[in-house]
């Protein structure tokens, strides 16, 4: 078990099955070396608020189970750039007023993802945001599910989910799950999902302005993946998808 009390950057250099137990208001940093399978099993503290962050270009297999204790908060940020990313996140909402807003955010350029996300809404005013983000290219495959369970007597819940998407060529393929779950009646919740291509004509046009076809594909990744992550990881991100167009 691996106790986080302040700000840490934890790196993972194998295979790992662990426990970790969140304390205070800290941001934790996981660092993934190589491609790993890595299982987690995270718990927020009573009236603790975590800023969890995790970028990597390597592939990976990653199973986060996520315990949210009464008046906590989770904020997540995790982004992948492998050929192969496989993630599997539970988050449980088990104590009252605590909460979650997690960011997931894919660059697939000749790879395969999958990505499920899972939030269990257990106790009243409980709230949860997921936003996944995802850019195709080059024959990428990718499929992204989310499921918000709303279980009964979790009242004045609140839940937001949202897929995003766009394939820069014409062969990717992605597949969409957004999904709700709900077993009470005094709660507020919604989903969305949307995909877009990048048509010739699009490329046409911006080519025609003296911009080339990678540079163009940069540009709508840049603008697409940027406005989703934390400003203090914009440099980091913008360097990682210059490298996978």
């Amino acid at each position: 078990m691996i106790e986080i009390t302040k700000d840490t950057k934890l790196q993972i250099d194998k295979t790992i099955d662990d426990e970790i137990i969140i304390k205070n208001d800290v941001n934790l940093e996981l660092d993934i070396i190589g491609y790993l399978n890595v299982r987690l099993n995270i718990t927020i503290s009573k009236k603790s608020k975590a800023n969890i962050f995790l970028i990597t270009k390597n592939n990976i297999k990653l199973t986060l189970n996520i315990n949210v204790e009464e008046d906590a908060n989770i904020k997540g940020f995790v982004a992948f750039f492998g050929k192969k990313s496989n993630t599997d996140i539970k988050v449980n909402l088990i104590g009252k007023n605590s909460s979650t807003y997690l960011t997931l955010i894919n660059m697939s350029n000749s790879s395969t993802s999958t990505h499920y996300t899972n939030v269990f809404h257990l106790h009243e005013n409980t709230n949860s945001i997921i936003l996944n983000s995802a850019i195709l290219n080059n024959e990428s495959t990718c499929l992204m599910e989310v499921k918000s369970n709303i279980k009964n007597k979790s009242i004045k819940s609140n839940s937001n989910q949202s897929i995003e998407a766009i394939c820069l060529d014409n062969k990717s393929k992605l597949e969409m799950l957004p999904t709700l779950h709900i077993d009470e009646n005094d709660i507020f919740a919604k989903h969305s999902s949307k995909v877009a291509r990048i048509t010739d004509k699009d490329l046409h046009y911006i080519m025609s302005k003296g911009i080339s076809e990678k540079d163009a594909n940069k540009l709508y990744a840049n603008s697409f993946l940027l406005r989703v992550t934390p400003d203090e990881f914009k440099e980091r991100i913008e360097k990682l998808i210059e490298r996978s167009i």
